[in-house]
């Protein structure tokens, strides 16, 4: 049981860690537009 929970927290990790990158990526983006 909690190597399932262990595995479900690391992937959640791991998604929060792209949707971080792609938000960065946007930020990055929308303030080069704005200059």
């Amino acid at each position: 049981m909690l190597e399932i929970i262990i595995q479900f927290f690391k992937n959640l990790t791991d998604l929060f860690c792209q949707v971080i990158d792609v938000i960065a990526d946007i930020v990055l983006y929308l303030f080069s537009a704005q200059l």
